[in-house]
């Protein structure tokens, strides 16, 4: 059993989503990606991720502290928010964040709530099945929509708490944990 992480809610900001449209996606300081190919049909893949409550820590054993959703039933599903906590370094990341789409087995997407809203983080997973293996691809983007000012605040969460380095090998590691542990799971099925 998780620990768990205490309530939240879900803060409304229309002043940043009103800044998204106007300096784009495109203005994020940084995007990172890490491509994982598994032996298992898309749709298992894609089950693994709807249950992460219960495969969180297995997807990265040493780093991944505790897992919670917050609204809803315990599977992942769109409009869904949870709660992770997880080590990058030094630094300890817990953050809450909305499931805000979900695409029939191919896709997951997420977006961070407040404070991490503040530096617009937000990924997805996007999952291709080709000759008996599904592709995962990973991103990870974050970084302070504004122009100049946005520049020098992104350095500060570089050097200071984001560093892409650990992010980068974390990620890294998240797809190979990912992989042996369903691959595991497919061949107890099988």
């Amino acid at each position: 059993m998780q620990p768990r992480l205490g309530s939240a809610s879900v803060e409304s900001t229309p002043l940043l989503d009103s800044l998204y449209p106007l300096y784009g996606e495109r203005s994020t300081m940084l995007c990172l990606e890490d491509k994982t190919k598994i032996r298992a049909r898309r749709e298992e893949v894609a089950a693994w991720f709807r249950n992460l409550p219960q495969h969180y820590k297995e997807w990265h054993p040493k780093d991944h502290l505790a897992f919670d959703v917050l609204s809803g039933e315990d599977e992942l599903h769109e409009g869904s928010v949870a709660r992770a906590a997880e080590r990058l370094g030094s630094f300890t990341l817990l953050f809450t964040f909305k499931i805000t789409r979900v695409k029939a087995d191919r896709e997951l997407e997420w977006r961070a709530t407040l404070p991490y809203r503040l530096i617009n983080l937000h990924g997805k997973f996007m999952l291709e099945e080709r000759d008996g293996t599904t592709e995962v691809t990973a991103t990870a983007c974050y970084g302070w929509p504004v122009p100049l000012l946005g520049r020098c605040l992104d350095w500060i969460v570089e050097s200071f708490f984001l560093k892409k380095a650990l992010i980068t090998k974390h990620m890294r590691e998240e797809g190979k944990y990912m992989r042996a542990a369903i691959e595991a799971e497919a061949r107890r099925k099988s």
